[in-house]
């Protein structure tokens, strides 16, 4: 359904809270030149929410430099007065960018990527992309972009001047633990969200398939890897889930569906006024194996954890992994009339035996510790530790050097010689300055060697886990 102008110009006038939480700025300091009131006479067919919006859109002036009308603001300001983190207003580029990656589609140089304040950490390299051909490997980070810093930029900003036309080349600086390498790169049309091979282990074949999202071609991308599987003879089936926030609640029954019988409940959803949807399987394709495992951790969330739910309840796959995330809920996209999208929460899923895991998640068949690059790994600071001193930096700096193998001996935040020694040798071994003295230096060196190590399967806990159970 989609909203027209007389119905936007409503959703407008309803914005008391957002006007004043995002453009007044509640609990600062302000300075009020004392008007004269409108006149009863003007007032009677207008409602307060009329006045803020009349009052504002004529005589506001605006300091803060934005180039965000003061309509998108206002709007903005309404949604994020829900409290409802899962619903949001996106202008038309934005719901563009917001489409192109749950799609997996884009056009770049074949990265996966966290930011870091010296900038982009390269936590994952697209197999035959332009950065592969390029060199570049998981645990690089990227300083600049056509000559362009990147420091303390966001994750959004970054992609601005990493990603670009097809065919357009990009100039690179990276950062290579104590190395500056200088690298070019051809951007290039990507679909990343689903990669996949096929191993063996205790002899026994096995097919690997990792989905990052789930877009409108990701059953299509599965299947392709499904047919593999079938022509190899594999037996069990490994999913990877971990850190997919979700997608299209569409592609999750796309994906269910090669997996279960025609006919076959999949999930129901419940809407505002408690009308159930059910959703089946409408194919005739029905791909079978001996046992199924899914990876999961706290990023799995949403569509990732509705498939993860019927797989488990349908096929007995087992969980692996930590907790999940805890999204139960699913969102409508309506169109408005410039063409900006307002997102909203407006029904919840439920399994095929009626369980929703909104706000718990799933606890996994078999836990295994998270050795993922937690957003914890990635936080700035510019101050220094030492010995004695005791801080939530330190410990994840304790943390860092434990899943390293450098033994701290401690990970409760006191910075102890031991812990020192730890850092020491940790220090030496990397080229930085060795004092024993925590910066941030240290810790951004240490996200960089554990993205590489991650990058190579012996060094996947969960992984090795599944395989141990095959």
């Amino acid at each position: 359904m989609e909203f027209n102008k007389r119905k936007k110009n409503l959703l407008i006038k309803y914005i008391v809270i957002g006007v004043l939480c995002l453009a007044l700025g509640f609990g600062s300091g302000y300075l009020v030149f004392h008007n004269s009131d409108a006149s009863a006479e003007d007032k009677t067919n207008m409602t307060v929410v009329d006045e803020v919006v009349e009052l504002l859109n004529n005589n506001w002036l605006d300091t803060t430099d934005s180039k965000t009308s003061i309509q998108d603001r206002m709007i903005a300001g309404l949604v994020d007065g829900l409290g409802d983190s899962h619903s949001s207003y996106m202008s038309t580029q934005e719901n563009k960018e917001f489409n192109s990656d749950i799609n997996g589609n884009y056009s770049g140089i074949g990265v996966y990527f966290s930011p870091v304040h010296s900038g982009a950490l390269l936590t994952g390299i697209i197999e035959g992309s332009s950065a592969e051909n390029a060199g570049l490997k998981a645990g690089d980070i990227i300083t600049d972009a056509d000559n362009k810093s990147l420091s303390g930029m966001t994750s959004t900003e970054m992609q601005e001047y990493i990603k670009g036309n097809e065919g357009t080349e990009v100039s690179l600086k990276v950062k290579r633990f104590q190395q500056t390498l200088n690298v070019k790169a051809v951007r290039k049309n990507f679909s990343s969200d689903v990669t996949y091979y096929v191993g063996t282990t205790n002899n026994k074949t096995y097919g690997y398939v990792n989905i990052s999202t789930f877009g409108d071609t990701t059953a299509q991308h599965v299947e392709k890897a499904l047919k593999e599987f079938k022509k190899q003879n594999v037996s069990d089936i490994i999913l990877d889930l971990r850190g997919n926030g979700g997608g299209y609640i569409t592609a999750a029954r796309d994906l269910l569906s090669l997996f279960n019988e025609k006919g076959e409940t999949l999930f129901t959803v419940k809407n505002k006024k408690g009308q159930t949807e059910t959703y089946k399987d409408n194919s005739k394709t029905h791909y079978a194996f001996s046992n199924g495992y899914i990876l999961m951790n706290s990023g799995t969330a949403s569509a990732s954890e509705l498939c993860a739910g019927t797989f488990k309840e349908i096929q007995g796959y087992k969980l692996i992994g930590q907790q999940s995330y805890g999204k139960g809920t699913i969102q409508a996209q309506t169109n408005l009339s410039d063409g900006s999208v307002l997102k909203y929460t407006y029904a919840k899923w439920y399994t095929p035996k009626g369980v929703n895991i909104n706000k718990k998640g799933w606890t996994p068949d078999v836990t295994v510790e998270d050795q993922s690059l937690l957003s914890a790994y990635f936080t700035y600071y510019s101050d220094k530790f030492y010995v004695d001193n005791v801080n939530n930096s330190i410990i994840v700096m304790e943390r860092l050097l434990d899943v390293l193998g450098y033994n701290p001996g401690r990970t409760d935040g006191y910075f102890s010689q031991g812990v020192s020694d730890a850092l020491k040798r940790f220090e030496q071994d990397h080229g930085l300055t060795v004092d024993g003295v925590l910066e941030y230096s240290d810790q951004e060196c240490m996200v960089s060697v554990l993205a590489e190590r991650l990058s190579h399967k012996e060094y996947d806990n969960s992984l090795q886990k599944v395989l141990t159970l095959i």
